[in-house]
Order: structure tokens, then C-alpha cells, then sequence
């Protein structure tokens, strides 16, 4: 199975390109895992779920923007 593929380029366009394939694989792979829990889990309750995650994504962006600013100094 082919996980990545080394560019055949270092460009930075061919790395953007190579990354933007990647966010959008696991943008639709986290999309049918939701389809999937909404579809076959009966006592699933929507809100708290996606509060859940919003609050897992808001956390872990907050966590990186901290890594960056201390590497910007």
C-alpha cells in the first residue's frame, strides 16, 4: 500500500500540492468515520459529539500557534 510518495520535485509548489492531496484524504476519511457513527450508533447525541471535537481541533490549534510563537522569538 502507498502511504506517500516522495515529489519528483522538491518545489515548494510540488510539496504544497503533495500536502494539500493529504489534508484532503484525511478530511474525507474523518467525514465517513462521521457518517459512519451518525448511521449506526442509536444513542449517539450529535451535539455533544461534534462540541467534542470542535473543542479537540480549537485545542490543538491553540497548542500549535504556542509551539510557533516560541519559535518565532
Amino acid at each position: 500500500m502507498l502511504i506517500a510518495q516522495k515529489p519528483n520535485s522538491s518545489a515548494p509548489g510540488a510539496v504544497l500540492i503533495t500536502l494539500l492531496k493529504a489534508e484532503a484524504i484525511k478530511v474525507l476519511v474523518v467525514a465517513m468515520l462521521l457518517l459512519a457513527v451518525f448511521k449506526y450508533y442509536q444513542g449517539l447525541v450529535p451535539v455533544s459529539l461534534i462540541g467534542g471535537l470542535a473543542g479537540s481541533a480549537l485545542a490543538s490549534g491553540a497548542g500549535l500557534r504556542a509551539v510557533n510563537n516560541e519559535n518565532d522569538k
